[in-house]
């Protein structure tokens, strides 16, 4: 009986000990940071830091992407000073590797190397990141840019296209007209979020 006792206790040990899947929504973090694309150009003042980072299971969600970048991004790019990429390749689907990162500085494209987790989730990749080895320092997803002012897109970020209104002289019913005097839009991150059209109403009215 007691022998029987400790392998089911040996064996419950070995099942709750277990890893969960990265992959699930339950493990990973969901990050929606459009600021980490490489793209994303900014002075000292406004860098941000990954000093604080829980180490934890991280997906990019953002519309500018969910990619680590695997080539050397410039000095201030990623939404900080010292940029955080990956200097090796993604695993294959259903994968787990492990990564070399590099700190981008003025004096070389990749120091102070270190290590991280990776899965391929088929769709989607997910980092096991750590913290950052100095301020100001962040890691890298994505290297797509905002929509500009009249233009947009699915995502809100590049590729953009331009956004056209063409409407005048619409006829409304016999005698009643509308003409097109102005069109206010308004944008965030690309995307057309409230639009105002002030038309001119023309009627006829004629009396018997």
């Amino acid at each position: 009986m007691l022998r029987t006792f400790c392998i089911l206790v040996t064996c419950l040990f070995f099942v709750s000990g277990q890893e969960a899947d990265p992959c699930l929504p339950t493990t990973y973090r969901a990050i929606d940071h459009p600021w980490r694309s490489t793209s994303n150009v900014v002075t000292s003042s406004t860098a941000q830091c990954d000093s604080s980072l829980v180490v934890k299971w991280y997906r990019s969600t953002s519309g500018a992407g969910g990619t680590m970048p695997a080539t050397r991004p410039d000095l201030n790019a990623c939404g900080t000073v010292y940029p955080l990429w990956m200097d090796d390749e993604l695993p294959n689907a259903g994968e787990t590797a492990e990564i070399k990162m590099c700190i981008r500085t003025p004096f070389t494209s990749c120091q102070d190397t270190w290590n991280i987790r990776v899965k391929n989730c088929n769709t989607f990749y997910v980092y096991e990141l750590q913290q950052a080895p100095t301020c100001p320092s962040a890691y890298c997803f994505g290297d797509k840019a905002p929509c500009p002012d009249g233009q947009t897109s699915d995502t809100g970020f590049t590729p953009c296209t331009e956004i056209s209104v063409n409407i005048s002289g619409i006829n409304l019913s016999p005698n009643r007209t509308a003409d097109l005097v102005d069109t206010t839009i308004t944008y965030e991150l690309g995307l057309a979020i409230a639009k105002v059209i002030e038309f001119q109403c023309n009627i006829d009215v004629t009396r018997t």
